[in-house]
């Protein structure tokens, strides 16, 4: 059975249908929605069967809201109430975890939350949190992976080091990236190219969430600091991710598979795409943005998953490649790619059926995620894409852009 919905809805001509009246709808009447269930001062998660679990991290807890809250704040200060409540539930909800047990990354670790205290309040305790932190990148359970490996690590720290601009921690932090950087590159580098594996020693993985792709595009995003001392490593390693695409313009879950399968964030275009836009940008290489736009087109054909809407392996993830794409290239074709796909999940009653009556062997539910209000399953994420969409300007894909 296909994990996707075909696509049938016309591309792009010149004077399209303009879809922005109904997303800013259907982004109030979600966000509305979302609120009343889920709202800003919850400490734990609501699962599927409305069963709550104590979960505060931002991939699929509590914090979630703190995040979204927190982008929305970016585009209007009328959010800022939300976000200071969002707070405080998810500092609450994560109190009696070990910071020593736990994943020191963005998505689904404490040092996530500290990371956004941090930049919300200017916090000098946070920080120091977050820098307590990296003794545990270089332990026996080191990763490198972006959601549970030392790549999310990286990401909180580059996160402080832009929206704390001036910060008594600068220098701090800055040669905590160097050496976070250095682990990665020693960890991954086979003969001039990276290469890695999750856990370490098992598969290739190639994906943004878990693999090789995610992990390059959170080290380009650190070269502000680093310069260009590992430049042409990157090149290499990302020359070599380009020679894996499918002629479908999607890339295999893991080096050596030729199975052209998952069309999401996590594994496949969807985390494909931006990484490449980022490297098109800095390296000028016309290959990158090449490839990113075969990714882009194989998202438009079989990005319209079954799952529904989430970041991670849903509409909304892949949604995104199309405003990377759109304010790469300016090209009106993606924004609105990108505005089908949110009709297509909101709107469409034919594509709402198929996603309700999606039959998934790992969930709790027909029809629906584990998480539902969640940041990277859930409501939360589409809530972010919608008000990306509308912004796309100031548009940043939720826990993998900086």
């Amino acid at each position: 059975m296909e994990r996707y919905i075909q696509n049938t809805a016309p591309d792009y001509y010149e004077g399209a249908a303009d879809f922005t009246p109904s997303i800013t709808e259907k982004f109030q009447e979600l966000l509305a929605s979302h609120e009343r269930n889920y709202p800003s001062n919850i400490t734990s998660s609501i699962d599927s069967t409305g069963a709550q679990e104590d979960e505060c991290s931002i991939y699929m807890g509590c914090a979630g809201n703190l995040f979204m809250y927190w982008r929305l704040s970016q585009t209007s200060e009328i959010y800022e109430h939300n976000l200071n409540i969002a707070l405080g539930a998810a500092l609450r909800a994560c109190d009696e975890i070990e910071i020593h047990s736990d994943p020191i990354t963005f998505l689904m670790g404490k040092v996530g939350i500290y990371t956004l205290q941090a930049v919300i309040n200017r916090d000098r305790f946070a920080v120091q949190k977050v820098i307590e932190a990296e003794q545990l990148a270089y332990g026996r359970k080191a990763e490198d992976e972006l959601l549970y490996g030392n790549a999310g690590y990286l990401y909180c720290l580059l996160v402080i080091q832009k929206y704390w601009p001036g910060s008594p921690f600068v220098q701090i932090i800055n040669e905590a990236v160097r050496r976070v950087v250095e682990a990665l590159i020693k960890s991954g580098n086979q003969n001039g190219e990276l290469h890695y594996s999750f856990p370490r020693g098992a598969s290739r993985y190639l994906g943004g969430a878990h693999g090789t792709i995610g992990i390059i595009h959170i080290l380009l995003q650190a070269r502000s600091i680093i310069g260009p001392s590992y430049d042409q490593l990157l090149i290499s390693s990302i020359n070599a991710v380009c020679n894996l695409q499918f002629e479908s313009g999607n890339f295999p879950i893991i080096e050596g598979r030729n199975e052209d399968k998952l069309v999401h964030f996590c594994h496949g275009a969807g985390g494909a795409v931006p990484m490449l836009c980022l490297a098109y940008d800095i390296f000028k290489n016309p290959q990158y943005l090449d490839k990113a736009i075969r990714a882009g087109n194989c998202i438009w054909n079989r990005g319209l998953l079954k799952k529904g809407g989430g970041i991670c392996h849903g509409f909304s993830g892949n949604a995104y490649a199309f405003i990377k794409l759109y304010n790469l290239t300016q090209k009106k074709k993606w924004i609105y790619r990108a505005q089908v796909f949110a009709y297509k999940l909101l709107i469409d009653p034919e594509v709402m059926q198929e996603i309700a009556a999606y039959e998934d062997p790992q969930r709790k539910r027909i029809g629906v995620p584990d998480t539902p209000y969640s940041l990277m399953e859930g409501d939360a994420g589409t809530i972010c894409f919608l008000n990306d969409l509308l912004h796309p300007d100031k548009a940043l894909f939720p826990c993998y852009d900086i």
